[in-house]
């Protein structure tokens, strides 16, 4: 009877272990990979802090999230610089056309 109890409390013992440290882990990674497939930057990472594959694959995990952030603040200034270089051209060509426009009003008065 002793050690059918012994076993028992082994078992769920062992059955904690691999739910807390295996199983709970890694549906959370999954959890963070899919809010990272959806565009969620936002999220915060969980288990960057343990020294085992979990959390190795955590800290993957997160330098994907950095990157995804540089891409979007790389692609905001992108834009920004297309739409400042549009309107410096907009603004030059205006003012050249009005000096060209002088300048052949000088030319042909003459």
């Amino acid at each position: 009877m002793v050690i059918i109890s012994i076993n028992v409390v082994y078992y769920y013992f062992s059955l904690w272990v691999l739910y807390s440290k295996l199983i709970k882990p890694l549906s959370e990674l999954n959890f963070n990979m899919e809010q990272l497939a959806n565009g969620d930057l936002l999220m915060l990472i969980k288990g960057t802090d343990k020294n085992n594959e979990v959390g190795y694959m955590a800290k993957k995990l997160l330098i994907f999230k950095e990157n995804s952030l540089l891409k979007e603040k790389t692609d905001i200034a992108s834009k920004a610089k297309i739409q400042f270089l549009s309107q410096i051209s907009h603004e030059l060509r205006t003012s050249l056309n009005a000096i060209f426009g002088f300048f052949g009003i000088l030319v042909t008065d003459d």
